[in-house]
């Protein structure tokens, strides 16, 4: 329900027969109807932005939260119904661990809905009220530094929040921190009349920001910063900073009184934490941080700064651990690592776990390398079949092979941004650069087909941090992984006798399988593409990375966006008449294997073109090493260092 601050409270069930008291968003017999193709199967919650029902997506057979406008919206809004849709499309564009997704929107017979992802664990809210004063300190730093990630990504995509606070952080049953409501914000680069045109604030008024209550048209991200802010003292202290009686006096407070010192609230916090605070908290926008990505660096300097104060608590009544781990400035992600269940199966993980970048990267445990903002998932040692016989000539035979020693693989291709913090420190210049020519995919002379386009760079391809890097050669991924070397060596964050390098295709088909032994890592559905892959269309450039579900051990795109080069060489040659690639290691019962022998290089997994039949983890094909297209890139892993002599 709705308090008298206009703040959103979880109610358990709708009443019998009718719908909860003051609810003007649809009229309810109840809980077998459907909005669209979603079953309405119970209520969340409610409050000013409408229901939320618990329902399931009947094509993937999953849990979704159905979130129901409130008909208000559309009525005192003309063009609402539109710009809602056209903006969560941009929200559902997001796939970020600290967000919660959106999968789908519509309008059924004048009512209007959004899908999401559904989140079990409640909302930041309720673990308040269940749990009265202020939060462990580094538990709340963990959890406003995921809402700061998080609002890091919204800002790549334009999206301003505007309604920050505890209801809308949710917490998932491994203590992730996942903003929501993120379709229902404000897209900076709409040229449409906007919800607030008429200067109407947005927001609670306990967490409202200055400029929202005095001209609600112009806010941008440092209104959130505020917002967060003030969740932040909520969290820290276990009181808002103002009280007050009615809507109207809260948020005139947020405008003239001056910010009580956290101190005043809980005299024990440390006056670097407070300074963090109040500088998010300014009035005028001017003096707050001007970013998420200003804010991570501060607070990710504090968490480091305080990391042995930290302390494992559980609360057996929400379930949530309280000991979470360091993070820093970047893709900064909020979690708990899983325990490995058994040495074949490695790591049990939720889609997007990953831990802290700080010394050297623990065996077992997933690591971020700080700077370069690459996340390394952990994989054990095992055994796998590696190949296949029924696929194509260049997968036979299928074989056992054992892996020998723990190693890390980057939870993604390498980006764009990665690529470019190399190239940018050493004036790096790609074989492509150098040849002045690359192999696309684009049309023309009215045909879509490849070819050579001359004089291009991989910066030339893509317009998004996170895409995946292509137009990047074998040779050219080499040179990333020395540098990165090299930069983790010079830090002292290397384990003895590891080094960063591409993957054999051995420890490649060994992540990307992660224990499963059927076609394609989900299972032998292919339609589950949609829901895995970006592959089988009609695109000509790589995708943002980590857009689709990861594989049970974490990793994501491992079958599609862009084919990844493996360190192993090969070569082709003919067997029974037929083309095929040739390697030494090709075969059974090898620990470790990394063939050193021919004059091509092995490159896996499938891209955003090839159809979804034809990739799958035992997929393989061969290139020269100077090769670079702009369906190819790489990805990083941390292993046993290996000479190489070709």
């Amino acid at each position: 329900m709705t308090d008298e601050l206009g703040e959103t409270r979880s109610i358990e069930e709708p009443s019998e027969g009718g719908r909860p008291d003051g609810d003007e968003t649809l009229s309810l017999s109840g809980t077998s109807q459907k909005i669209g193709k979603y079953p309405m199967l119970r209520m969340l919650g409610q409050g000013a932005m409408g229901q939320v029902w618990l329902s399931r997506n009947p094509d993937l057979d999953i849990p979704v939260a159905l979130k129901i406008l409130p008909k208000h919206l559309v009525e005192v809004e003309p063009g609402y119904v539109d710009r809602f849709v056209r903006e969560a499309r941009t929200a559902a564009r997001i796939n970020h661990p600290n967000v919660v997704r959106i999968y789908d929107c519509g309008t059924d017979n004048g009512v209007n809905y959004i899908v999401m992802e559904y989140v079990e664990g409640g909302n930041l809210g309720q673990l308040q009220e269940a749990r009265p004063g202020p939060l462990p300190l580094l538990q709340a730093v963990d959890v406003v530094t995921a809402v700061a990630s998080a609002l890091q990504e919204a800002a790549a995509f334009g999206i301003v929040h505007r309604d920050i606070k505890p209801d809308n952080v949710m917490l998932d049953k491994r203590g992730t921190a996942k903003l929501a409501d993120l379709g229902l914000a404000k897209v900076l680069s709409s040229d449409d009349t906007e919800m607030t045109r008429t200067g109407v604030a947005m927001g609670s008024p306990r967490y409202i920001a200055p400029e929202q209550v005095q001209d609600a048209k112009d806010v941008d991200a440092r209104a959130d910063i505020y917002s967060l802010g003030i969740t932040f003292y909520h969290l820290v202290t276990g009181e808002i900073p103002f009280e007050a009686s009615s809507s109207h006096e809260m948020m005139c407070k947020h405008v003239q009184e001056p910010l009580p010192h956290p101190r005043t609230k809980n005299p024990d916090l440390p006056e670097d934490l407070c300074k963090i605070i109040c500088k998010m908290a300014e009035k005028s926008p001017d003096e707050r941080y001007q970013s998420a990505e200003e804010l991570l660096v501060d607070l990710s300097a504090f968490r480091a700064a305080h990391a042995s104060e930290d302390t494992e608590e559980t609360d057996p009544s929400i379930g949530i651990r309280r000991r979470l781990i360091p993070i820093a400035a970047g893709l900064i992600i909020l979690g708990v690592i899983a325990l490995m269940v058994a040495l074949k199966l490695g790591p049990v993980r939720e889609p997007g776990e990953l831990a802290n970048g700080a010394g050297v990267p623990a065996f077992g445990e997933a690591f971020k390398v700080l700077g370069v903002e690459i996340d390394l998932v952990p994989v054990v040692a095992g055994d796998f079949t590696m190949g296949s016989d029924t696929g194509h000539a260049n997968e036979k035979p299928a074989h056992s092979v054992h892996i020998s020693s723990p190693f890390w693989m980057a939870a993604t291709e390498t980006t764009r941004q990665q690529f470019a913090a190399f190239a940018d420190d050493t004036a790096f210049r790609t074989d492509a650069e150098r040849a002045g020519r690359t192999m696309t995919y684009e049309t023309r002379t009215g045909v879509l087909g490849w070819g050579w386009k001359q004089n291009v760079s991989w910066r030339d391809f893509g317009d998004h941090p996170r895409q995946a890097v292509v137009c990047v050669s074998w040779q050219d991924a080499m040179a990333f992984c020395a540098w990165l070397t090299s930069r983790e060596r010079d830090g002292g964050r290397l384990p003895e006798g590891y080094a960063y390098r591409l993957p054999t295709e051995g420890e490649w088909e060994y992540a990307c399988r992660a224990g499963t032994t059927t076609k394609y890592y989900w299972g032998d559905d292919p339609e589950l593409y949609r829901v895995y892959e970006w592959c089988d269309n009609t695109a000509v450039q790589a995708n943002v990375v980590g857009e689709f579900k990861p594989n049970p051990w974490g990793l994501y795109d491992m079958l599609g966006n862009v084919m990844e080069y493996c360190l192993d060489s090969a070569k082709e040659g003919k067997v029974n008449g037929r083309t095929v690639l040739i390697s030494d290691t090709y075969r059974d019962g090898i620990t470790d294997p990394f063939n050193k022998n021919g004059d091509g290089r092995i490159r896996r997994g499938g891209n955003w073109l090839l159809a979804r039949r034809t990739n799958v983890p035992s997929s393989r094909q061969v290139l020269p090493p100077e090769f670079s297209s702009v369906s190819v890139g790489f990805r990083v892993a941390l292993a046993p260092a290996i000479t190489l002599s070709h």
